[in-house]
């Protein structure tokens, strides 16, 4: 059983490394030593099972909120007056970090999940004294949220459209489905409804830089964000955009001491990062950061959107 779930969650990692529209990296693949993987990967498996046990009970509420809620609340005419208790939909696009890819996995057979009713932008399991999510602050102050992500399906991933594996390329079309999905919800007021959306991504374009494939660059993740960032301006009023710049990915790094499967398993997933001189790679994380820079000005900004 072993060596089956080895072989499955390689095969996982793979997947997600790549979205379907991408070519896996051949030479990465033959560079990999999988007689030496499956020796560290029982080791991994008990080092797991003993992070499940310690979070188990781990406080990941916020049960010391304690916020004043306005006695009488007053109705948010431009995003200069908005406030926590005006948003009434919230929603995100993404990749695996905003879906909550694995994170609430039990065994080696749940890592394929995605678990967005944990996910740090719309997870609703509980409440903010159990969770501290966006989505839980939010409801504290607006019961009647809607958007709000429960469970792992996607029946019930409410308006959080993130997809593990994507790129800054899915963006756009991540966008639209979500603003077909808030228009087309009878509940949301879409002309008077504030709306809260998270946009995190950029992760999966970093370690895909070095490739000859896909060739990803700063400037093409810029042009792809403007191009989501204007279809929601242009066609959800009423919102605010939470841009967050790409995941410092050498948290990898950090977190694979004394794991040698992780050190492969990480290598599969984010390639570039590895083999590119550290000063390399924060020259690359600092020009992708610099293309966010113009949605704080009010070429992209107005009265009723802001990012």
């Amino acid at each position: 059983m072993q060596c089956v779930l080895f072989y499955y969650y390689i095969l996982r990692i793979q997947v997600l490394a790549t979205p379907t529209h991408q070519k896996n990296d051949d030479n990465q693949m033959n560079s990999i030593d999988f007689k030496r993987i499956s020796a560290d990967f029982s080791a991994w498996n008990k080092t797991r099972e003993q992070f499940i046990r310690f979070t188990h009970d781990y406080p990941f509420g916020w049960p010391s909120f304690n916020c004043i809620l306005p006695v009488n609340e007053s109705v948010a005419e431009d995003v200069h007056h908005l406030s926590p208790w005006h948003i009434s939909v919230i929603g995100a696009i993404g990749d695996s970090l905003t879906a909550g890819h694995a994170a609430g996995a039990k065994s080696v057979e749940d890592l394929h999940l995605d678990y967005r009713e944990l996910s740090f932008a719309t997870g609703h399991r509980g409440n903010l004294s159990g969770q501290a999510t966006l989505a839980n602050i939010f409801s504290y102050f607006s019961p009647r949220l809607i958007g709000y992500s429960k469970g792992t399906s996607e029946s019930k991933a409410g308006l959080n459209l993130a997809k593990s594996g994507a790129l800054s390329s899915d963006l756009l079309r991540q966008a639209k489905e979500l603003v077909s999905k808030i228009a087309s919800d009878p509940k949301v007021d879409l002309n008077k409804d504030w709306k809260f959306i998270n946009v995190f991504i950029g992760a999966n374009d970093l370690c895909r830089i070095c490739l000859n494939q896909t060739k990803p660059s700063a400037k093409q993740y810029g042009e792809n964000m403007r191009k989501a960032i204007r279809y929601l301006r242009d066609n959800l009023p009423r919102s605010y955009v939470n841009i967050q710049p790409p995941l410092n990915i050498d948290v990898l790094q950090e977190a694979e001491n004394e794991n040698p499967f992780c050190v492969d398993a990480h290598r599969l997933n984010c390639p570039c990062h590895f083999q590119l001189p550290s000063d390399e790679n924060d020259k690359i994380k600092r020009s992708f950061e610099e293309e966010l820079e113009i949605f704080s000005s009010k070429t992209v900004s107005n009265e009723h959107f802001c990012s």
